[in-house]
C-alpha cells in the first residue's frame, strides 16, 4: 500500500510492505527524518467507555490498517496524502489538509 505524500508541493512516497516494514523514499533529509520517526512512533488515544477510559496505542508500521490511519493523521499536520494503486498510480482517495 503506498500513498503519496505533499505539502505545498512532492514531498514523497510512503508504502507499506509488511508488518514493521514501512519505505519512505523522500529527498529532502529533515522530511525524511521526521516521517520515519512519525511512522516509525506507536500512536496513543484514549479509548474504551466513558466510565473506564484505558490508553490505546497503535504502531503505524503493525498492519495495513494501522499504517492507513497513520497516513490519514498525517492531514493534521498541513500534509496532503493520497492512496495510489502499485500498479498504474492511479489515485484511490485524497485526504486534504485540514483546513485553518
Amino acid at each position: 500500500m503506498k500513498f503519496r505524500i505533499d505539502n505545498g508541493g512532492f514531498v514523497g512516497i510512503a508504502e507499506w510492505r509488511g508488518t514493521g516494514l514501512v519505505d519512505v523514499d523522500v529527498t529532502e533529509p529533515d522530511e525524511r527524518r521526521w516521517l520515519e520517526h512519525y511512522l516509525s512512533t506507536p500512536y496513543s488515544a484514549l479509548g474504551g467507555p466513558i466510565d473506564c477510559p484505558e490508553m490505546q496505542y497503535e504502531a503505524p508500521d503493525s498492519s495495513a490498517q494501522a499504517f492507513e490511519r497513520a497516513m490519514n493523521r498525517l492531514a493534521e499536520r498541513a500534509y496532503t496524502v493520497r492512496r495510489i494503486d502499485d500498479a498504474d498510480g492511479s489515485s484511490f482517495g485524497t485526504t486534504q489538509r485540514r483546513s485553518a
